[in-house]
């Protein structure tokens, strides 16, 4: 632990501040992965077990991928495999989805989070800094704070606080680990929240692993890290992991949040991408016959455990 907090500042140009939220390549944008809680990636082998672990929304997994749902654990929303591959996933132990399971082509979905990604990446840094821990604090300014960490976000019985407005987005650029234990927090103040941070776990490396009761505020992308989040909360989304290992053990709790800003004209349907300009119905198959697609919709957690 740091004995003095840094404080990270960002200064953005007028220009870049009034190009801001209404310039469409300055902003990640999830495109038809949005609306996933958990999405793992191509040829991912996913893992969700305990009785005590809730995802409050969709969860996903790309091509080739293979899912073990065990330990009586909730899916608040859709479970979504690729189609043709029903045989990659396995429900056991009580667990249960409450919207149903899908098929759909899942390589638009994978392909949508990885630019975005790739677009984070390859914005200009507002400020580098070394690493980030606990008591450090971030602040936003203009519209979009871009910030590469060149080392690891570690955080261990501690506080990372992030102070961004409703209307900013702050984006962390991570090349080395992220991992947070004994019980640490990253904490959103100044009136925004989960929407408006985006942590961009870069390259192949460690695991991104959160242990320990530790709560995350934001969306965590991790294209090629192996993920794995043993207890604790994470208010936002969990997507990446490709070719690698996801898990969600020790009973944790997903609760979806939409990265934002967030077009209204985005909607996630059965083999469908981003669309640009409206919203169009798709269908998806499940139990055999052909059913209309839905929108991405979040639930708060019930009591209804429906059988699978």
């Amino acid at each position: 632990m740091k004995s003095t907090a840094t404080t990270v500042l960002a200064a953005l140009s007028l220009a870049t501040v009034g190009a801001g939220v209404a310039t469409a390549d300055v902003i990640p944008n999830l495109g038809s992965a949005e609306g996933f809680a958990v999405l793992g990636f191509e040829q991912v082998d996913m893992t969700i077990s305990s009785g005590n672990t809730i995802v409050t929304g969709d969860v996903g997994y790309g091509v080739d991928g293979t899912l073990d749902f065990s330990g009586g654990g909730l899916i608040t929303g859709r479970l979504f495999h690729h189609l043709g591959q029903s045989t990659t996933y396995n429900l056991s132990g009580g667990s249960s989805v409450s919207d149903g399971i899908f098929a759909m082509d899942m390589v638009n979905p994978v392909l949508d989070a990885r630019n975005a990604s790739a677009v984070a990446a390859g914005k200009s840094a507002d400020q580098v800094v070394a690493s980030l821990g606990a008591g450090d604090l971030i602040n936003a300014a203009g519209a979009v704070t871009t910030i590469d960490v060149t080392g690891d976000l570690s955080i261990s019985s501690g506080t990372l606080t992030i102070n961004v407005a409703d209307d900013q987005l702050v984006i962390l650029n991570i090349s080395g680990d992220m991992r947070l234990s004994g019980g640490s927090l990253i904490d959103i103040v100044g009136g925004g929240s989960a929407a408006n941070v985006l942590y961009n776990i870069l390259g192949s490396g460690d695991r991104v692993e959160f242990n320990g009761d530790s709560t995350v505020n934001g969306t965590v992308l991790a294209a090629d890290r192996n993920i794995t989040i043993a207890g604790g909360v994470v208010n936002g989304a969990i997507l990446g992991a490709g070719f690698g290992e996801f898990k969600l053990q020790s009973g944790p709790e997903v609760n979806y949040v939409a990265l934002v800003p967030a077009p209204s004209t985005i909607s996630l349907a059965c083999g469908v991408g981003l669309l640009a300009a409206r919203r169009r119905r798709a269908s998806c198959r499940i139990d055999g016959r052909r059913t209309p697609g839905r929108r991405p919709r979040v639930r708060r957690p019930s009591n209804r455990w429906p059988s699978n």
